[in-house]
């Protein structure tokens, strides 16, 4: 059996539409082991709560820190009827440092923004940005359409995050 692990904390070939693995349901909060996740990860602008290497991609994952509900409309997070904009200028400003940061030995590689946040749908997209209520995170990197990394590639992202 492979080896998962928890994803909420203590949380140039054509990209092919990505299924959910055998064994790994849609609620659940564990992507196999073939996945790297590392902690903390520092960028210039900040800290990535958690960075996500696998088959389909890079994916910066930042939580939420407020544990109240959110509306996701297209204006944004909705809180109390207020719009939120600290969390997803975090999101999306720290991993536009992270892909500064990948550019020079990885062009071909664009991390994916996820932010984790309590809310009553299924998940939405604020542009580029993927929100997702927790204990759905890995059903959505699974089937987010993007282009394939290679065993190498992965390892080698992993390695610069860890040296930088």
């Amino acid at each position: 059996m492979a080896q998962v692990f928890t994803l909420e904390p203590a949380p140039a070939r054509p990209a092919v539409r990505p299924v959910v693995p055998v064994g790994v349901r849609p609620e659940t909060t564990e992507l196999p082991s073939e996945w790297l996740a590392l902690d903390d990860v520092a960028v210039p602008e900040g800290i990535i709560d958690r960075v996500l290497i696998g088959p389909n991609g890079v994916f910066t994952v930042h939580f939420d820190p407020d544990l109240r509900p959110a509306a996701i409309r297209p204006q944004g997070v909705i809180r109390n009827g207020l719009r939120v904009k600290e969390p997803v200028k975090t999101a999306l400003r720290n991993t536009f440092a992270l892909r500064e940061l990948l550019a020079t030995d990885h062009p071909l590689v664009h991390p994916y923004p996820v932010l984790v946040t309590e809310s009553p749908g299924e998940g939405a997209r604020l542009g580029r940005l993927l929100v997702v209520r927790p204990g759905r995170l890995a059903e959505a990197i699974w089937t987010h359409v993007s282009r394939a990394l290679t065993r190498s590639e992965r390892a080698d992202i992993a390695a610069l995050l860890r040296h930088s």
